[in-house]
């Protein structure tokens, strides 16, 4: 997640990160979309407004969506 921290987002970019998971094979690059934002509250009851960030995958004929 601390990859995440680094990148310039802002809604509508789109970043292509070269990730090597152990014990999966070579590196590869994941795709992130910046679908928008969302005000959360935090464990101090504080509202933060956080990026969402949107992956699709396929691995081994299964299909994934994860919101970061």
């Amino acid at each position: 997640m601390g990859t995440f921290q680094m990148l310039p987002l802002a809604t509508g970019k789109t970043f292509a990160i070269n990730f090597y998971d152990a014990g999966l094979g070579k590196p590869d690059y994941i795709i992130y979309k910046v679908i928008g934002s969302e005000v959360m509250m935090a464990m101090d009851n504080q509202k933060v407004d956080c990026w969402k960030l949107f992956n699709e995958s396929n691995y081994k004929g299964q299909h994934a969506t994860k919101t970061f």
